[in-house]
């Protein structure tokens, strides 16, 4: 049975003309079962230790902004893959975890939740691929969460690149404690729709969080991406940066904050966008907000 809910994407309601506020999902139940081989895991060893099991409650540590209960329970309930990547205390590798999900007509629609979990002074790289076959219309519902502890770096790098009938709806959260480093590359560059968004909560005193956004809109492809770092300890620092290609009739919508919470002195944020309009016919939504 098809599910539809709306999610809100914006922390505080702006004009409703421009329709940023929300944004109505339509999930596609489950058809056919997800098959072993269409998650493949390759890279550093000593970091493919996934196992399906309990993920932290992010619910309780705040960091589900985009990520309303609804959906939660939908993955949770379908995902043909829930793992968990524990990175172990001081563990450091100079070469990638690359986590490779493709889907095929033995699976159209499937959902996966991924939790990463980097504890207190390890270091690692992720990178993480959606591909689906040419001409295939797919739909592919996923979940990312990240738990970085005291003093541990983790960048991940997450590549979208779905065929161009796939629809696409992925949230990353993530929470980063004392003196934590995150850096992010989130790619939109496949699919006819992608739903992406991340919410980044800085929690310990000098975290920092660098996101980079990527995305090309050709076609008739819909974009609509939001995210966010929320600053809640004392001398953090976040930079969303957005570099994106927009021609043929497609449309975009970006959404990124800078939201300094009541005890986050000392903290540091920028955001900004560039865009490269190639026909008169695409169009650009950008809505940059800071909070304090």
């Amino acid at each position: 049975m098809n599910q539809t809910m709306t999610v809100n994407r914006m922390p505080v309601r702006v004009w409703r003309r421009p329709r940023v506020n929300d944004i109505e999902l339509e999930l596609t139940a489950p058809v056919g079962r997800a098959p072993e081989d269409s998650l493949l895991v390759e890279g550093a060893q000593g970091l493919q230790t996934l196992s399906a099991g309990e993920t932290a409650d992010f619910r309780a540590l705040g960091a589900d902004f985009f990520v309303p209960r609804a959906l939660s329970e939908y993955v949770a309930s379908n995902a043909a893959h829930r793992r968990m990547i524990r990175i172990p205390r001081g563990f450091s590798a100079a070469e990638p975890l690359v986590i490779t999900l493709r889907l095929d007509s033995r699976a159209p629609a499937f959902s996966q939740e991924l939790f990463i979990e980097a504890e207190e002074g390890a270091k690692a790289k992720v990178f993480i691929k959606y591909y689906s076959e040419d001409g295939l219309a797919c739909e592919h519902t996923g979940i990312i969460r990240l738990s970085l502890h005291r003093g541990s770096e983790l960048r991940l790098v997450k590549l979208q690149a779905l065929g161009e009938k796939a629809v696409s709806t992925d949230a990353v959260e993530a929470v980063l404690q004392e003196d934590a480093t995150l850096g992010l590359t989130l790619a939109e560059l496949g699919g006819a729709r992608a739903n992406a968004s991340c919410n980044v909560l800085l929690a310990g005193e000098r975290a920092r969080l660098a996101l980079d956004a990527l995305y090309i809109g050709d076609g008739d492809r819909q974009l609509d991406m939001t995210y966010r770092a929320e600053h809640r300890a004392p001398r953090t620092e976040a930079e969303i940066r957005a570099r994106g290609i927009l021609h043929g009739t497609s449309r975009k919508v970006l959404r990124d904050t800078l939201d300094f919470i009541p005890g986050a002195a000392g903290s540091r944020g920028r955001e900004e966008e560039s865009v490269l309009m190639l026909g008169s016919k695409a169009r650009n939504i950008s809505v940059p907000l800071l909070l304090c």
